[in-house]
C-alpha cells in the first residue's frame, strides 16, 4: 500500500493500480488508503498478484515481517 499511497500522491498521476495477494496485507492497505480518502479516490485495488502464468500457488507468509512477503519461486 505505500508504494500505491506514493504514487497516488503525485500530482500527475490519475489512478493507480495495486494488487495484493496476501489477505491480511490487502486489508492493511485498504485501511491505510482510507486513512487518505483524497488519494484512495486515486487507488482501484485488486486482492491478488500478477505473474506470467494464471496459476494458484502455495508460499511462506509472515504476519510479523510482512514487507518480506514474496510469491517469487
Amino acid at each position: 500500500g505505500i508504494a500505491a499511497l506514493y504514487f497516488a500522491s503525485k500530482e500527475t498521476v490519475n489512478e493507480v493500480h495495486s494488487f495484493e495477494p496476501f489477505p491480511s496485507t490487502y486489508t492493511d492497505a485498504k485501511n491505510n488508503f482510507a486513512l487518505n480518502p483524497e488519494l484512495e479516490k486515486k487507488i482501484t485495488t485488486y486482492p491478488f498478484g500478477l505473474g506470467a502464468k494464471n496459476e494458484i500457488i502455495s508460499t511462506y507468509y509472515s504476519s510479523e515481517y510482512k514487507g518480506m512477503n514474496s510469491a517469487y519461486r
